[in-house]
């Protein structure tokens, strides 16, 4: 019987390699048995873990959405001021999803997995919304943000802020660039655009 820690090396071996694969051929150009020799596996291996490469993409987008939602996690349970948090979360989550991600996003117009991301996407959105919310009710009781705005108006405001964000990645703007871009949104989120 394979030990537990085993098994959770090798779904993160073909996690890994699936990435690769994917944000090189595309989602039709890859196949299982690149996915295979990419992770140092055996083909029915990979099968064994995921039953076909839609379920392994799906399972990568998931894993790439849990460590975005870790990142957002982290900064806004840090100390410091709701602006700071916001900029770390999103200069972090501009590195974390990388140039490559863009690569990966050609995939998403695949049929096989679209219900598939379109679940993960929902899962991923729910637990982020109650860590947005949570940090924006904070940050309006320490007088950061306006008591006057509906949590959830703000919510939405902040979405924009993160979709931004995404949007330049996905874009294929440097890491630079994009952590330049989104500091201009964020200052025109907190500050307003009038003059």
């Amino acid at each position: 019987m394979i030990d537990i820690d085993l098994k959770a090396q090798r779904r993160r071996e073909i996690i890994d390699a699936g990435f690769q694969v994917f944000t090189k051929s595309g989602f039709s150009g890859a196949t299982m048995g690149e996915i295979a020799v990419a992770a140092g596996l055996g083909k029915g291996t990979i099968y064994e873990y995921f039953p076909s490469k839609a379920d392994l993409f799906v399972a990568i987008v998931g894993d790439t959405l849990v460590r975005y939602h870790h990142v957002i996690e982290r900064e806004f349970s840090a100390t410091g001021s709701f602006e700071n948090k916001l900029r770390r979360s999103a200069i972090e989550s501009i590195s974390l999803l990388g140039s490559s991600f863009f690569s990966l996003s050609n995939c998403l117009q695949s049929p096989q997995i679209n219900e598939g991301v379109h679940r993960k996407m929902l899962e991923f959105k729910a637990s982020t919304q109650e860590l947005f919310l949570g940090a924006i009710e904070q940050a309006q009781r320490a007088g950061e943000l306006k008591a006057s705005l509906s949590a959830d108006t703000i919510l939405n405001c902040l979405n924009g802020v993160m979709m931004i964000a995404a949007f330049l990645v996905l874009s294929g703007h440097s890491a630079d660039d994009c952590a330049a871009q989104i500091t201009h949104v964020i200052d025109a989120f907190l500050y307003g655009i009038s003059a």
